[in-house]
């Protein structure tokens, strides 16, 4: 019980995962393709110095808007592409040494402080993206 006071579990190494960043310019197909094989529902996008998400939300949002007869071309279709069409928010940073309550803090306090709920917190050496 003391250990958890003065030395509480960090988020790093304990959710530690490998991520993809991908960039508005990337192939739409490579992130549909990486969100099924992962069985996530949103991936990482870096625009300009910001990190973002685009969810499966979106990029259905954005496959809507596309569909003319029974086919959308996704041959020249990019992320920023399916981006345009994401909510805004939804991702908040952590610090690698974060205490886990730090983390679990986040996900209960953020509707109250935001319009969108936490969908993912990003782990980082200090904390920003």
């Amino acid at each position: 019980m003391v250990d958890q006071i003065t030395a509480p579990e960090t988020v790093y190494p304990l959710f530690q995962r490998e991520i993809v960043v991908y960039h508005a310019s990337d192939p739409l197909v490579r992130a549909i393709k990486d969100l099924w094989e992962s069985d996530h529902s949103q991936v990482i996008v870096r625009t300009d110095k910001v990190l973002t998400l685009l969810s499966s939300a979106g990029i259905t949002r954005w496959l809507g808007s596309q569909i003319d007869g029974a086919c959308v071309d996704l041959s020249d279709a990019t992320v920023g592409d399916a981006l345009a069409y994401e909510e805004a928010g939804g991702i908040a940073f952590v610090a690698r040494d974060a205490p886990v309550d730090e983390a679990r803090e986040l996900f209960l306090s953020f509707p109250s402080r935001r319009q969108q709920r936490l969908r993912a917190v990003v782990i980082t050496e200090h904390g920003r993206p």
